[in-house]
């Protein structure tokens, strides 16, 4: 993910420390120009119910303070070749660049 970004010239800022209170969270990578994060995501944020939970209540709170939230499974960045992966981040870039000139 962070090869992808740096070719695709996107800023950003590996394991990001995010207040969450009444603690703290760290995003994978944060996206200063987007106000967005990615987070890559293994098997148990999909298997395991509280983590599904855990993770929705963090993107509702990244939400109200104004950072999208984007998760991909750890499964596309090893299952897909490069390329795919790669077009794939660049769609979803466009989107966001697409709905921040649009608020």
């Amino acid at each position: 993910m962070q090869r992808i970004l740096i070719e695709l010239g996107v800023p950003f800022e590996f394991q990001k420390v995010i207040d969450y209170p009444p603690t703290f969270l760290v995003a994978d990578f944060y996206l200063p120009l987007h106000r967005a994060i990615i987070e890559v995501d293994g098997n148990q944020h999909v298997t395991n119910p509280s983590i599904r939970v855990r993770d929705e209540e963090k993107s509702q709170y990244l939400k109200r303070i104004g950072i999208k939230s984007i998760h991909i499974g750890n499964r596309v960045l090893t299952e897909y070749q490069y390329t795919s992966t790669r077009r794939y981040m660049d769609k979803i870039l466009r989107r966001l660049r697409v709905k921040q000139t649009t608020l």
